[in-house]
């Protein structure tokens, strides 16, 4: 079987995607920046901004899953900078597939851009390969989760299309096998209001407001949904 590297390893897909990986066969090296944060024999320490730090640990790898990703601080370099860096330090033929989100083209916001920006790096390097998915399982129930008096407010009629993270999971190991067949997206198998996925998840009663805005008004009309051709699936979002 294939060496494969996983960046961003510690993620919420990561922490299921590397076990994924080693229960088909595949030699996994899990990079994270931080040692000891993955229990396993297979953890390589890297950086996605540190240049020198990724040869050693891309050297030998026939596919690279490309997972790195920090929404909430140095975003556009992680997405931007980090993806230009682990293209040029991949081996030579080695194929790349790049994480990134359905709609983020679509979708105005800052996180999204940066995620547009890349694909672009990746579609433009040779063996790279752009798979979209739509939100998380948990993304969703965070973004639902009650905040106001045992309340969830949520933006009225935004739609979302949760997918279950084993579900990507399994989808992405296929595709290691076979990086030109992946599918350019991947979603959950239900296209939910938040105010459906609040109820289903945290039981709780909803406040929907009517949210102005560019953001809420692209997911109103679908923009975080998967299209006609997606490898849709897993489990519906369940209650917990």
């Amino acid at each position: 079987m294939s060496v494969v590297v996983v960046t961003g390893a510690t993620g919420t897909l990561g922490r299921v995607l590397v076990p994924a990986l080693h229960a088909a066969g595949h030699h996994v090296r899990a990079m994270t920046r931080t040692a000891g944060r993955v229990r396993s024999s297979y953890e390589v320490v890297a950086d996605v901004l540190d240049p020198s730090t990724l040869g050693p640990a891309l050297e030998g790898a026939d596919c690279v899953v490309h997972l790195a990703s920090n929404p909430r601080k140095d975003t556009r370099r992680t997405e931007v900078d980090g993806t230009r860096n682990v293209l040029a330090a991949r081996p030579p033929g080695a194929s790349l597939i790049y994480l990134s989100i359905v709609g983020c083209d679509r979708t105005p916001f800052p996180y999204y851009r940066a995620k547009t920006a890349a694909e672009a790096l990746v579609r433009a390097a040779p063996d790279g390969y752009v798979v979209r998915a739509t939100q998380f399982h948990s993304l969703a129930g965070f973004m639902t989760k009650p905040r106001v008096l045992g309340r969830s407010v949520v933006p009225r009629g935004a739609l979302m299309q949760p997918v279950a993270e084993d579900f990507v999971a399994s989808v992405l190991v296929g595709a290691v096998g076979d990086p030109g067949g992946a599918p350019a997206e991947i979603g959950g198998p239900e296209q939910l209001t938040m105010a459906e996925i609040a109820r289903r998840v945290h039981g709780s009663h909803v406040i929907s407001l009517p949210i102005p805005g560019r953001f809420v008004a692209a997911v109103r009309r679908g923009s975080l949904l998967a299209g006609p051709d997606a490898v849709t699936g897993g489990a519906p979002l369940g209650a917990v």
